[in-house]
């Protein structure tokens, strides 16, 4: 289903308005051509979305969790310069966000990821963006259970994952 339907377009109208803003049918082209990425997205099993007091310990080791018991709390759509508790992060891709991981991915992609996270900043079908020290010039996507490692931003790479699981979580599938 393209960025299209209804349920992510309900903010498209106002970004015809933003400059800079990406108008849907920009989008969509964008993730047509940034498919091919998504025959190497790793799909893991459900752990669950069980939720626990907040500051329970999360996830164990991993780095970017895709499930799994989680806090009461999701971190909203949005950038970050400070990372985010793990606990925050699962919940919100329960709800269908999708939550990017970078570290310097260079003046376009800070860029970019800036101005979608506040584009696409739904309760259901959200874009965050958390720094994750160590990862230079890779970014790591992420959606319930969805993961796909870039060796460098790729706009139409994000914009395909975000196509395809973006407002796609089990707590309240938007799409």
């Amino acid at each position: 289903m393209p960025l299209t339907c209804p349920a992510l377009r309900c903010g498209v109208l106002s970004l015809l308005l933003m400059p800079g803003a990406l108008i849907a049918q920009e989008l969509d082209a964008l993730a047509k051509k940034g498919r091919p990425h998504l025959a190497r997205v790793q799909t893991e099993a459900d752990r669950g979305g069980t939720h626990v007091p907040s500051g329970t310990p999360v996830a164990g080791g991993e780095q970017f969790p895709l499930s799994g018991p989680h806090w009461p709390r999701a971190t909203p759509s949005g950038f970050y310069k400070e990372p985010q508790p793990k606990g925050e992060l699962i919940h919100a891709l329960e709800h269908g966000q999708v939550v990017v991981y970078y570290d310097a991915p260079g003046f376009k992609g800070l860029s970019v990821l800036k101005r979608w996270t506040g584009q696409f900043a739904g309760p259901w079908s959200g874009l965050i963006a958390v720094p994750h020290a160590g990862l230079g010039d890779d970014l790591v996507l992420t959606a319930w259970r969805r993961r796909l490692r870039l060796d460098a931003f790729d706009e139409a790479a994000l914009a395909a994952f975000m196509d395809a699981y973006m407002g796609r979580g089990p707590e309240n599938p938007v799409r």
